[in-house]
């Protein structure tokens, strides 16, 4: 796993991210098992040092995304499962905001 530098970490395991969120006092509801793990790993490659800046930030984070009311359930993995989609928020598989703008990108790249 890379930071958003190119530069090597390492992954937080589901016990570090327990006890992490355990230590802030943050108590998920609607974590899937290891939901929190990837969006603790997502945040830590993608804004740590920038809008997250230590790990209380961190757990704060983790908790806001797993647990947004408002958020479609399935968001997590529709969100980040394709890097190329990412800004397109589109799922594996068929994308229609590609498809139906091809200027934002192919619908058959891996």
């Amino acid at each position: 796993m890379k930071d958003r530098d190119g530069k090597k970490i390492e992954p937080i395991t589901k016990e570090q991210i327990d006890k992490l969120l355990k230590t802030n006092g943050i108590e998920l509801k609607h974590d899937n098992g290891y939901d929190c793990v990837y969006v603790a790993n997502m945040a830590r490659a993608d804004y740590w040092g920038s809008s997250i800046a230590d790990e209380q930030h961190l757990a704060l984070f983790v908790g806001d995304f797993i647990d947004d009311e408002d958020a479609y359930r399935a968001a997590l993995h529709t969100i980040f499962r394709r890097p190329d989609r990412v800004g397109n928020k589109c799922s594996v598989g068929r994308c229609p905001v590609t498809e139906s703008n091809p200027e934002r990108g192919s619908t058959d790249r891996m």
